[in-house]
Parts: C-alpha cells; sequence; structure tokens
C-alpha cells in the first residue's frame, strides 16, 4: 500500500484546523488511511493508504480535503474547471506524436510562493503519481517548471535523436536525444520507453528552449522549481488521454488547495482541443432499497444524502434514486457498491450494528466446480498432463494464429504489454502455445487443461460472462480426428451426459475433420483436426488434433 510522508503542521493547515494526535487515526479513516508513525524531532507524520484505486488521496492535499469535507463539512471548489484559457496559454501538440505518446495537459499556476512544504509534498506526489498510477513513467510523466522563465504558448513536438540538444537536469553541458539517453541515469533509466519509436517527445516554449524529453528528464535550465519561486507551470504527458486529465486534476486540486489561483490551458491537437484542467464527471445512482440491504438497516434518504456530499459527490435524488457526480479529481466510482462503501466510511463503520444472520446453511461445493474436479480426475485417469496457465494472452494467439476473424473479445486497458492484453475466450490456443514449447520432448503428447474462460456478452451486468471449459490435445505422427473422438467419448461416457457430433466448420479446423458437440439440444463444444496452417503459425511440426467443451452448459442439463 502507498506510504507518503508529510509535516504534521502542514496537515492541519490544508484540514484547517487543529488535529490532536490522539484523533487522527479516526480522521484518517474517512480517506481510508492509517496513522503509522510521528517524529516529533522534525515534525513528519507517515500515512499508509489503505486504498489503491484513488491517487486522489496518495499525497496530503488529498488527504486533508478528504478529512476536511467528511468531518467539517467544508466542500472544496474549483471554478477553474469552468474557466476559458487566455491567448497565449496554450500547448500545441504536434501531429507527428500520434502513435507515440501523444497525450499531454498543462496549467498555470500563480499567487503562490514555493516553500519548503510545497516543494516536499510536490516531489513526493509526482513520484507517487508517475510510479505508482503511472506505471513508472509509461502511462503518464509529470513536469513542473518556474514559469517565468517561459515563453508562452509551449510546442509538444517529436524529433529525431540528434535534432535536438539541451541540459538536462543535473547536467551543465548539452546533450542532443540520443546522448541523453546514454550519459544521463535518468535517461538510462527510462530509454526503453522512448527507443521504440522513430521519433522521441521534447516539450518546449515558444522561443524554442527545452522544457523537458518526457517521460525522461527535464531541462537544467527551464526545468528546475526552487523555494520562492511564485509561478509555476505544470504538464503531464502519457499514453493514456484520461489517465493525464485525471493527473492534472488532481496536481491542479492540490496546488488550488494551498491557496494558488489556477490558470487552464487550451491543448490543440492535429482535429481537436481539450481545456486541462478537465472535469472528468462520473455519474452514479444506487437504489435506496440496494444500499439498505447491502448495510442491513433502514436508512432515511437525507442521511444518504448528507453522508455521500460529505465524500465529495454532487447529489441529487428522486423517489428512491440517489445521483451522485464525482468530483474531478476521482475517477474510482463506476458502480452502486462503490456509493455503498463511500456512505459507510462517511457515516463510521463502528455505527452500524452487528447482526447475526436468521438463517443458517451448510456449504456445498458448486455443480460447476464438482464438475470440473470430476472431468480432471477423467482426464488425468486416460493419461492427459495437465496445464494450469493465465487467463490473460493476446490477441494474436485467439485470431491469427487460429486463422479466425476478429472479433469482440474482453480487452484490457493499458496494457504493458501485447501479450497479455486479453481474457481469454478459449483454451486451445493456450495449449496450442504449450505444445510448440515443447517438441522435442518425447511423443506422443496428451495435454488439458480445465479453467475459465471470459466471453464478451453485452448483455451480461458487466459486458461479460465468465464460463469454465475444457480443451484437450493430443499430437503425434498417426494422430487423427477418431483417436481425440475416443477421449471425448470416454469423458462423457464416465460423465453419464449424452451427446452427437454434427458437422460444422471452423477455419482453425480441416474441412471435414471437425464437428459441433451437442449436448442437450444445443452446442456444447468442439472437436475436430488442427488446420495445417493453424500449426504452422503456431511452429508446431506434427499433426494435432483436439477438442474443447464449455462445463456450464453440460452443468445446465435439460433446462
Amino acid at each position: 500500500m502507498p506510504t507518503i510522508s508529510c509535516y504534521y503542521k502542514d496537515l492541519q493547515r490544508l484540514y484547517g484546523q487543529k488535529i490532536e494526535l490522539d484523533e487522527l487515526s479516526d480522521l484518517l479513516s474517512k480517506a481510508k488511511a492509517e496513522f503509522k508513525e510521528y517524529d516529533e524531532k522534525t515534525g513528519e507524520l507517515k500515512i499508509e493508504l489503505v486504498d489503491t484505486n484513488r491517487p486522489d488521496l496518495w499525497c496530503v492535499e488529498g488527504v486533508a480535503r478528504q478529512i476536511r469535507e467528511a468531518v467539517l463539512h467544508k466542500k472544496s471548489n474549483y471554478p477553474f474547471f469552468s474557466s476559458e484559457p487566455s491567448e497565449n496559454d496554450m500547448i500545441i501538440v504536434d501531429a507527428n506524436l500520434k502513435d507515440i505518446r501523444p497525450f499531454i495537459g498543462g496549467f498555470l499556476v500563480l499567487n503562490i510562493e514555493v516553500d519548503d512544504a510545497l516543494l516536499t509534498q510536490l516531489i513526493q506526489t509526482q513520484e507517487k503519481l508517475c510510479v505508482n498510477y503511472g506505471r513508472n513513467r509509461e502511462l503518464i510523466a509529470i513536469g513542473v517548471y518556474d514559469a517565468s522563465k517561459i515563453a508562452f504558448p509551449v510546442y509538444y513536438k517529436g524529433f529525431k535523436e540528434k535534432e535536438v540538444k539541451f541540459s538536462p537536469l543535473g547536467f551543465s553541458e548539452q546533450m542532443d536525444l540520443g546522448e541523453i539517453l546514454e550519459k544521463h541515469p535518468k535517461g538510462q533509466e527510462y530509454a526503453k520507453l522512448v527507443k521504440k519509436y522513430h521519433l522521441y517527445p521534447v516539450i518546449m516554449d515558444k522561443n524554442g528552449n527545452v522544457l523537458s524529453f518526457p517521460p525522461v528528464i527535464n531541462s537544467e535550465d527551464l526545468g528546475k522549481v526552487v523555494e520562492g519561486n511564485k509561478m509555476l507551470f505544470v504538464e503531464v504527458t502519457g499514453t493514456s488521454l484520461e489517465s493525464v486529465i485525471l493527473s492534472t486534476n488532481i496536481l491542479a486540486c492540490n496546488l488550488a488547495d494551498r491557496g494558488a489561483t489556477i490558470r487552464p490551458f487550451a491543448v490543440k491537437y492535429e482535429n481537436d482541443t481539450v481545456v486541462t484542467p478537465k472535469d472528468l464527471a462520473q455519474i452514479v445512482s444506487v437504489e435506496k432499497s440496494y444500499l439498505e440491504r447491502m448495510l442491513g438497516e433502514t436508512i432515511p434518504v437525507t442521511s444518504i444524502i448528507e453522508k455521500l456530499s460529505s465524500m465529495g459527490f454532487t447529489v441529487t435524488s428522486c423517489e428512491n434514486k440517489i445521483t451522485c457526480q464525482s468530483p474531478p479529481y476521482r475517477r474510482d466510482c463506476i458502480h452502486p457498491v462503490d456509493l455503498v462503501e463511500d456512505y459507510a466510511i462517511a457515516r463510521d463503520y463502528n455505527s452500524f450494528s452487528p447482526q447475526m444472520p436468521d438463517k443458517y446453511t451448510v456449504g456445498s461445493v458448486a455443480p460447476i466446480a464438482e464438475l470440473g474436479d470430476t472431468v480432471r480426475m477423467l482426464m488425468t485417469g486416460m493419461g492427459f498432463q495437465e496445464f494450469i496457465t493465465y487467463i490473460l494472452t493476446g490477441k494474436d494467439k485467439n485470431f491469427y494464429k487460429m486463422r479466425r476473424e476478429e472479433a469482440d473479445i474482453v480487452e484490457v486497458e493499458n496494457v504493458m504489454s501485447d501479450t497479455y492484453s486479453v481474457l481469454r475466450p478459449s483454451l486451445l490456443p493456450v495449449l496450442l502455445e504449450i505444445e510448440s514449447k515443447n517438441l522435442r520432448v518425447e511423443f506422443p503428447h496428451k495435454i488439458f487443461e480445465e479453467g475459465e474462460v471470459v466471453i464478451y456478452s453485452p448483455e451480461e451486468n458487466y459486458g461479460s460472462k465468465t464460463v469454465h471449459n475444457v480443451s484437450a490435445l493430443i499430437s503425434h505422427s498417426n494422430g487423427n480426428f477418431s483417436e481425440i473422438h475416443s477421449y471425448l467419448h470416454s469423458l462423457m461416457f464416465y460423465l453419464d451426459i449424452p451427446y452427437k457430433l454434427e458437422e460444422t466448420t471452423d477455419p482453425a479446423f480441416i474441412d471435414g475433420r471437425v464437428g459441433k458437440i451437442i449436448c442437450f439440444g444445443r452446442k456444447v463444444g468442439i472437436i475436430g483436426e488442427i488446420h495445417p496452417e493453424v500449426l504452422e503459425r503456431n511452429g508446431i511440426n506434427m499433426p494435432v488434433s483436439a477438442f474443447e467443451l464449455t462445463l456450464n452448459e453440460i452443468v445446465k442439463g435439460e433446462a
């Protein structure tokens, strides 16, 4: 869990009144945080954050804001979210960054004097956001500058490594972009984030002075903030627009809480203009009955409105439906249960009376789990070796390598690797990958897996459904349809499940040697000999036959 350090006096100043040490633990619970230690000599507090879904709390400003709103009911107001940028308050983005590091946000900070507490917290927040939330600068990176040295507007462009020279932070000599990646410690550390591109991103002002080479290093001339600075420029670059904007919002709100005036910037892309900071309001509703059912008691609507408002939400109600708009520094509220949790936090968990259940049941294994255990036992008994693999996989394994047309599939946002970019819709591609890596093992090969797959299903609550499949393959020089069918037949015989095969087609299998498995009048799986082109694309040089069953369809029976 993230741990932050701050000055005790700074926390009290941001909170708005004195906080006794013995009441700190109770107050911090409103921010899902825990008091860890206090150093009387330095006046430093250490606070551990229990929630990793709220990066706005990974700083003393966010913690103070949360407890100030929850306890003192002083709601924060940020007028800059509705302000229009001034003429030169602009970041112009070159179209050549579209496929590199395309997004940027920024704002100007006025009417503030940087002191030790502010500078310490600014550096800490920058580090927490970049490392934890920004996946070590891949998703987002942050730069802070003395704005008095910058000629606006600012330009965000892509250059070849020899085209731009500047002095990186901590160095007096000028280096080109390639030299920075080779010689500067930060260049060596973050070279992997930019080396894969043909152009490197650079931020410069109207006069061509370099501010930064994101996400690597700031300029020594413009990218250094010191105590006494009275005017700052803050920018956030990244590969996710939502993450860039949210980080921009958090930083702007933090500085506004310290009394600064925030001037938003217009970010001009090739075909669009985005003003940052920008309110990314999430609107989620909860039924009063649902909240009461989850918390186990009758709750007045007025109490729900009051407590959720104290968590920063803008709350309205219509009959028994409560609708909440999240504050601009939050992006974690996506379901009614999130509102239930925030209500419970605002009211205090200790205010709820524990209740013993009035009904007692005896636990048992779920039918699908019981069937899965039986299937694994039977497959092992027939001489198959079981594998257990990750539910995350790559898109090309499920489509290109299977000769199948791309279809809707559950994808992972902001992936770190294409290898694990989707949730597997089938087990067979994974078994083929395993087979491709074991070609030197003595044949025949008989392998299987029983496990979860995720099917894209818009009609479901979360747009997908999770089911249990079993897939098996055999591989040797004489492997064929009849052999894999014999194993399927044995499995269904011992499960006492009637089935039949019907002719079908599938690009992954050889025409005329593939069939769909029918149980209870519906398709429950597929069986056949794998197409030679699929084998080639997977690097397999031996015939393979396989089947895959959806166990959930079997559990349904004839219903």
